[in-house]
């Protein structure tokens, strides 16, 4: 039985009590509660919202997933571009093995095919020489893309679970099943093309295939973008802090603007150099194979330091014209890396333009360096119309002192003219034309420097070198120090007040 005063919950179950006890009942001083049950918050998917431990643990494997993936990221760029590199070498040993009966030089004109090309093309295709170690090196290149693409299936595994954590995906998804299902098919499917072995059994005839396959794996290239995310100082649990609290998604977009904000030169010359060996490389094995392995195609093969010449000017969008591309392939891969070159161009402007803009301080200095030479400037075009007004003042006063003549003057008494009247009515009539002519001057002059007067005003006026927002933000900085100031004066005051 309880005892006196204690507080029995309802849900609690009491074992059946035998005896003559058996139908006793708590005491009129037994108060009975019902059981408190924590009513847990629920989440999106029905799961009860995780504690504070609970989110320590998920950030400590959060932080754990990241740095796997940084991991594979890494072994993902490796295996890629080691395949990239064997791809180079086979293309290479495929050319000199089997380019031996060539002719060196073949002439430009389609409609009339080179015999020797004829003759050459039967002996060179299919391709006999060097079987063996093509096949070795294509096997190599098949294997490092397995690899690679083991990494890639292990990094959006990882990518998935991290979204769990995040409470973005159900806690049952799998990747396969989930919204990243689309990306991974995709970037596998783009990873995974290369020159397999026994790509020659396909179509022996038809190079294009072994060119593409093998021009196509410089997608890999693109994975250094996912390096240079997961290196980025940015992706810790302080930045995704600061992240959670602006709303900003950490993508790879992201992640590429702050780069190139923070390191503009490094980008832009890493890009530029990327662009120019991938798309030259590409345009001189293109136009290499194609030329020489085509039947219905008559061009001599392009040289590498030709094509990167090329590229460099249709980049610039200068284009001289003295080294075109002859195949489709070709002519698709120039005019695609003009498009990538122009963009760049774009990206550099930009950088450039950024680069000019002034701190607040040099903005400071400038607008009262400028200010003080307007200043001058005004000052001068200002003394400039004083002297020419001076100088009007002064031709007038000249030109009131000469008398004007007159016929009393002109003549004698008896109307008979002299040789000293004549000679002095002469002379005062040529000063009166030379002061009348000094007045033009002097009023021309100073109607020109009003003018410029006027002009220098307007401009300065026009491009005030002040700035809106530079002004404001002074005046708030003198309304803080007022205010301090005040502040100080108050507590000095009340400090008087208590003594």
């Amino acid at each position: 039985m309880p005892s006196r005063n204690e507080i029995v919950p309802l849900d609690v179950t009491v074992a059946p009590v035998t005896g003559p006890n058996a139908d006793a009942r708590p005491g009129p001083g037994v108060v009975t509660l019902a059981a408190q049950q924590k009513d847990k918050k629920l989440n999106a998917f029905g799961k009860p919202k995780a504690t504070s431990a609970e989110m320590a643990s998920a950030q400590e494997q959060r932080v754990a997933l990241v740095r796997s993936q940084r991991r594979y990221t890494a072994f993902q760029l490796f295996y890629a571009l080691f395949g990239v590199g064997l791809m180079v070498v086979q293309m290479e040993y495929l050319w000199f093995a089997n380019t031996k009966n060539l002719p060196e030089t073949c002439p430009i004109d389609s409609a009339t095919q080179c015999p020797l090309c004829f003759e050459a093309l039967s002996t060179s295709i299919p391709v006999n020489e060097g079987r063996m170690i093509l096949l070795a090196l294509r096997v190599l290149i098949t294997f490092s893309s397995v690899l690679m693409l083991y990494y890639v299936y292990v990094y959006y595994a990882a990518e998935c679970e991290i979204m769990k954590l995040k409470n973005i995906m159900p806690p049952k998804a799998t990747l396969l099943s989930s919204s990243l299902r689309r990306t991974v098919l995709v970037e596998m499917v783009l990873l995974s093309i290369h020159p397999f072995p026994g790509i020659e059994a396909v179509d022996p005839k038809w190079p294009q295939l072994a060119v593409a396959t093998s021009l196509l794996m410089f997608v890999r290239v693109g994975l250094v973008v996912r390096v240079v995310q997961f290196r980025n100082s940015f992706n810790t649990s302080n930045g995704w802090f600061i992240g959670a609290l602006t709303n900003v998604d950490f993508t790879a977009t992201f992640f590429i603007k702050s780069t190139l904000k923070n390191q503009p030169t490094t980008c832009l010359i890493a890009t530029f150099t990327t662009l120019g060996c991938v798309a030259g490389y590409s345009l001189y094995v293109a136009e290499r194979f194609l030329c020489a392995f085509v039947a219905d195609s008559c061009c001599h093969p392009m040289l590498l330091g030709d094509a990167l010449w090329m590229l460099v000017i249709t980049i610039l969008t200068i284009g001289y014209g003295d080294i075109i591309p002859r195949t489709t392939v070709g002519r698709t891969i120039a005019v695609c890396a003009g498009i990538f070159g122009t963009l760049s161009s774009a990206v550099t402007i930009a950088v450039m333009s950024n680069y000019l803009v002034l701190t607040r301080s040099e903005h400071k200095v400038n607008a009262f360096l400028k200010k003080d030479e307007n200043r001058r400037l005004i000052n001068d075009h200002a003394a400039r119309a004083l002297q020419a007004f001076v100088q009007l003042r002064a031709v007038q006063r000249r030109q009131n002192h000469v008398a004007p003549c007159t016929p009393e003057n002109e003549a004698d008494t008896d109307g008979v003219a002299t040789v000293g009247t004549a000679v002095a009515t002469e002379n005062k009539a040529s000063l009166n034309a030379k002061s009348s002519r000094a007045v033009r001057r002097a009023e021309l002059k100073l109607c020109t420097v009003l003018s410029k007067y006027r002009q220098v005003k307007r401009r300065v006026s026009a491009h005030g070198v002040s700035d809106p927002v530079d002004s404001q933000m002074t005046m708030l900085e003198m309304m803080e120090v007022n205010v301090e100031y005040i502040r100080t004066k108050i507590e000095e005051l009340t400090g008087l007040a208590i003594l």
